[in-house]
């Protein structure tokens, strides 16, 4: 689909892609057009003014990673609030066998649990308040809100029925119960791409923390790719150091060609289960689930209800879908009536006490690692 190894292997050089941002339509993602974007090393960032949750969902599928901007008018009006799509020259991810777990990552890791999407609107609010002037407009914020209330959502652009779903990522003072790092992301097939994430003040490694309890979920949930986006950047005449933790933690720079074929390969697998049945016997109790967060009647009506605004909604060509989750290894989550929110009982269960990060980490070796990422 990109065309041969000998051809063009895209290195990645001291050439930055234009910043200018070329306008995307739902037509520009057919099969040739999607061509000519992945292969113009020139164009990186993309924008729209469309805001639907099925183009949005197209775009993640086709391996843009979007932020968002308010561009102000010249009339001097209200700014515009766009989605910015970019499809990198470059790449960060982890290849498994290549994490690298510090010494006071692993001491102090006993102390939290690591849940998933139990405090959605904790962790966005937290994101909003860590970052100056944050790329999550309140539209974007609108619409993570929208797809994660769905849970698995059908990609209509996928002709193999691949699913997306939307996850926050929480770790959880075990003596306090309080959230003190996390992110939002989001599983395509067997691929997770990381959007952002915080860390609270005080707790030394809780970031880094967070980012290995999670690698060791992704890996037992059979994870091909992890995308974590930019890569890390050293400090140079161009600008200062960013994201090292990044490389500290063993990340691998990939082109994009390089990162494109393993994401083609991905995407379309069933949808990963995070977390998976299988990380059970590393469920632990320390951290009881906060009110009206981790799912009941209410969490229920919620994914009703932007199931029910969702249901049929185009943009062009693309539709979007909430027929249910197909992960791997689950079920459907209208056929079984021990599921919560197309998750096993089980496994809801998991996510909402918490996983005890350094029972996941003492596990590490015996994680089963199904298929290899890129190299």
């Amino acid at each position: 689909m990109l065309g041969s190894d000998a051809e063009d292997d895209d290195p990645i050089g001291d050439e930055e892609p234009q910043p200018t941002a070329v306008l995307i339509r739902p037509e520009d993602l057919s099969a040739r057009s999607l061509l000519g974007i992945w292969r113009n090393m020139h164009q990186a960032y993309y924008v729209t003014p469309c805001w639907r949750p099925d183009f949005y969902t197209a775009l993640a599928y086709c391996g843009f990673i979007s932020v968002s901007q308010a561009v102000p008018t010249r009339s001097g009006g209200e700014p515009i609030p766009l989605l910015i799509p970019e499809i990198q020259r470059s790449y960060g991810i982890l290849r498994f066998d290549d994490l690298h777990i510090e010494r006071n990552v692993r001491k102090r890791a006993g102390r939290y649990v690591l849940r998933f999407d139990t405090m959605f609107d904790n962790v966005l609010a937290a994101l909003c308040a860590y970052h100056d002037n944050c790329w999550l407009l309140p539209e974007y914020c609108t619409l993570l809100r929208t797809l994660h209330a769905c849970g698995p959502v059908d990609i209509g652009l996928s002709t193999a029925g691949a699913q997306l779903r939307v996850h926050s990522v929480e770790l959880i003072d075990r003596a306090t119960g309080r959230l003190v790092a996390g992110e939002l992301g989001y599983a395509i097939g067997s691929v997770f791409t990381s959007l952002t994430g915080f860390t609270g003040e005080g707790q030394p490694s809780v970031g880094k923390i967070q980012l290995v309890g999670l690698a060791c979920v992704l890996r037992a949930a059979g994870c091909q790719l992890w995308n974590l986006g930019h890569p890390p950047r050293e400090a140079s005449e161009r600008g200062p150091a960013s994201m090292l933790y990044k490389k500290e933690m063993g990340v691998t720079v990939v082109p994009r060609r390089v990162f494109l074929k393993a994401w083609v390969e991905a995407r379309d697998q069933p949808l990963m289960r995070l977390p998976p049945a299988g990380i059970a016997s590393h469920v632990s109790a320390g951290a009881p689930c906060d009110a009206g967060e981790a799912g009941g009647a209410d969490a229920a009506g919620a994914r009703r209800g932007a199931r029910a605004a969702l249901d049929g909604g185009r943009v062009g060509s693309l539709a979007i879908s909430t027929s249910g989750a197909r992960a791997a290894g689950g079920s459907d989550g209208g056929s079984d009536g021990g599921s919560v929110g197309g998750r096993s009982a089980d496994g809801a269960l998991e996510a909402q006490r918490g996983i005890d990060v350094r029972s996941l980490i003492d596990a590490w070796p015996q994680l089963e690692r199904r298929r290899a990422l890129p190299t």
